[in-house]
């Protein structure tokens, strides 16, 4: 139990003054935060290991988004790339064998 307590003062604000600490008064914030300090130490600590995962897991998502983005631009330049090289080859060809388009029959 003394080893949870340690735990729990080095990971948790749980030192909160017990007079109002805003201008106003006992704000919405004030009841806010002395509801926060009833609650057990197992939640709190529950409750921010749940939103440091619910972060971690977005960064990963956030930096396997990028990933795939980069290589998707990759992707596209290079396609770009060999698209330009076929239209050049295309017109050396067209340039050294000049292809006359057919004769149509004459209308009549």
């Amino acid at each position: 139990m003394r080893d949870r307590d340690l735990i729990c003062k080095f990971l948790l604000i749980i030192y909160m003054p017990k007079e109002p600490k805003f201008r106003r008064g006992f704000t919405w914030r004030h009841h806010i935060d002395e509801k926060w300090d009833r609650l057990d130490y197992g939640f709190k600590l529950g409750w921010q290991i749940c939103i440091f995962v619910i972060l971690l897991g977005g960064a990963f998502g956030l930096l396997v988004w990028a990933n795939r983005r980069s290589e998707r631009e990759e992707w596209l330049r290079e396609g770009a790339r060999q698209e330009l090289i076929r239209k050049e080859k295309s017109s050396e060809l067209f340039q050294r064998n000049p292809v006359t388009p057919p004769l149509r029959p004459a209308e009549d």
